[in-house]
């Protein structure tokens, strides 16, 4: 029966296997703890408007660690999924602590606050 799986798996093209998604990202997350829980990456991502279509790990050797996944996400704003991640205990490479879109949001709410104190 696996024989099967395997050869029809085999004859399948990385075009049918992930086939391509409008509004779709890419991050590979890594656990700050010892594992990657599906449920605990699919609860943060959900809780921002998002959906993972497709988890892989991509490196997981029991004499190394950290393990990593790469997730592949539809919907959600990505500094809010990044956000999420992180507090589900999970790093996100290649994410910098990019600041700059609350930073203008945070700028933007202080120069109102300040318009509407001038008298």
């Amino acid at each position: 029966m696996t024989d099967n799986i395997t050869e029809s798996a085999s004859n399948l093209s990385l075009e049918e296997l992930f086939p391509p998604i409008d509004n779709e990202q890419t991050l590979t997350v890594v656990p700050r703890g010892a594992e990657i829980l599906a449920s605990r990456l699919a609860l943060a991502v959900e809780d921002c408007d998002a959906h993972i279509v497709n988890l892989n790990v991509t490196r997981f050797d029991s004499r190394s660690v950290p393990v990593e996944a790469d997730l592949r996400i539809v919907g959600g704003n990505r500094l809010r999924i990044v956000r999420a991640l992180d507090a589900a205990g999970y790093s996100v490479k290649g994410e910098e602590a990019d600041e700059s879109e609350a930073d203008t949001f945070r700028d933007r709410v202080n120069e109102l606050l300040l318009y509407l104190n001038i008298k």
